[in-house]
């Protein structure tokens, strides 16, 4: 077994309603809603469009992913209106930005919580479809 392999095993990774409260580095968030950005949020849009870095009710920097379900034709574009959400818990603006160059250089899609993800968490995966979400700790 590689390192990396095991090191991936060592997260831990559980699946939760999205009313459910969850604990991330000793913060009690009462439920996935908690990680979206309040109206007061300073909000930063990181050069692709699909990102954006703001700080939750804890001080803690969010480093959000969030792209629309893919569409196939006009009516899809006019009509979609579900999320694939991928919310990054940082301890500051740089591992943030990090986070961010990290996913740029894999160039790939984050459709569910995999080997790359280990240096990601904790992460938060949602879907607008999905009654449940995957947290990795």
């Amino acid at each position: 077994m590689s390192p990396a392999s095991k090191e991936f095993q060592d997260k831990s990774i559980t699946n939760q309603n999205v009313a459910t409260g969850f604990v991330i580095d000793g913060n009690n968030y009462t439920s996935i809603f908690d990680l979206a950005p309040k109206k007061e949020s300073a909000i930063t849009q990181m050069e692709n469009s699909d990102f954006d870095i703001y700080r939750d009710t804890y001080g803690k920097y969010i480093l959000r992913f969030c792209q629309l379900f893919p569409c196939f034709d006009s009516s899809d574009r006019m009509y979609e209106n579900r999320y694939h959400k991928r919310y990054m818990i940082c301890q500051s603006m740089e591992e943030a930005i990090e986070k961010h160059t990290f996913i740029i250089s894999q160039n790939e899609h984050f459709n569910d919580i995999n080997s790359n993800s280990r240096y990601l968490a904790p992460l938060v995966y949602v879907d607008d479809e999905r009654p449940t979400f995957q947290i990795m700790i």
